[in-house]
């Protein structure tokens, strides 16, 4: 088949959402399907076309980003790169097939990913969930939470995929701490944890890998790297995790990494208490009892050893091959009846 993705982000960016989309795009193509991904010139520097790993990339030109009408002339402009495809698949920005919707009859479908940082959600972002639901052909939720805090009917519930591989044990003590350095991550439930630690282990390592508004703040407990593609070498050198998103979740779980979480509403307490592997993880919402839960760890990770052999063999069953036959699944369900 021709698939057009719809991404606002997309490589060389590095998130959640363009590592879905990317890691997806190669899984479908050693299926033997053709991929477009339609995304944004987030960079003026990036060219407007060109292939990656044999995925075709149009990118929207980056004077046309700040106007829902520019990008919406752009797409009836373009209109002929849908015309060639078999299905249309939107990562969050169905809106952006608004225009397109009803001039051309070919199967749409939306991903919903996380949420947008607010909380609660607004009733404008509750809204046009509801819309893409009810436009869509079929739609996938990340995670059972959205479907509690968004009123979304998920045709189907994912949570991600990994390609990483058992590691064996560090010999060292390190944290690692992954994901964007700002307050939607609870960086400061993280950093004060952290500070209560280093009082009695003045030499434990700790390496943040992201980056973000509070990376100086980061940077008095740790050493911080900024976002990377590959966090292999950064997983190996580590046996404890910190962090709350899904992709990283499960990128630690599969090399045999103790996994830590946190949050700070009920909304991200549901995103984490609802995923299928919450007793593989343990989740705090104050600095303290992080500190405390790392602490023993620290001390003595043995009594920890079946929740991480637990959660490393649940997240090696979680490919990016079995996520596109997911995909694959529900486009076929749908466009057949």
């Amino acid at each position: 088949m021709q698939i057009i993705f719809l991404s606002r982000l997309y490589n060389p960016h590095i998130g959640g959402v363009e590592t879905h989309v990317a890691k997806l795009s190669q899984a479908l193509r050693k299926k033997g399907h053709t991929i477009t991904v339609i995304t944004s010139q987030h960079d003026p520097g990036l060219p407007l076309y060109e292939t990656i790993s044999n995925v075709k990339i149009v990118r929207i030109p980056h004077h046309l980003l700040d106007s829902k009408f520019k990008l919406w002339f752009w797409m009836l402009e373009h209109i002929g790169l849908f015309k060639t495809a078999d299905l249309i698949h939107a990562h969050d920005v169905f809106w952006w097939f608004l225009p397109l919707k009803f001039l051309i009859l070919k199967p749409i479908f939306t991903t919903f990913h996380g949420w947008e940082g607010r909380f609660p959600p607004t009733h404008r972002a509750i809204l046009w969930r509801k819309l893409a639901e009810l436009l869509s052909c079929g739609h996938i939720c990340v995670g059972e939470f959205i479907t509690h805090w968004y009123h979304t009917k998920a045709s189907v519930i994912i949570y991600g995929a990994t390609d990483q591989k058992p590691l064996g044990p560090n010999k060292g003590q390190g944290i690692l701490v992954l994901g964007r350095l700002d307050p939607d991550n609870d960086l400061d439930i993280i950093i004060g944890a952290l500070k209560t630690i280093q009082k009695h282990r003045r030499n434990l390592k700790i390496t943040f890998v992201g980056d973000g508004p509070l990376a100086a703040k980061a940077g008095k407990v740790g050493t911080v790297h900024g976002f990377q593609s590959d966090i292999s070498k950064y997983l190996e050198h580590n046996n404890l995790v910190i962090t709350s998103s899904y992709l990283s979740m499960l990128d630690a779980m599969a090399t045999g990494r103790r996994v830590f979480s946190v949050y700070s509403n009920p909304l991200k307490k549901d995103y984490l208490r609802l995923h299928p592997a919450s007793n593989r993880f343990t989740a705090h919402s104050d600095p303290d009892s992080l500190a405390q839960a790392l602490n023993l760890y620290l001390r003595d990770p043995s009594p920890d050893s079946v929740k991480i052999t637990s959660a490393k063999r649940w997240a090696s069953k979680q490919t990016w091959s079995h996520l596109a036959d997911t995909y694959l699944k529900l486009w076929h369900l749908k466009m057949d009846t």
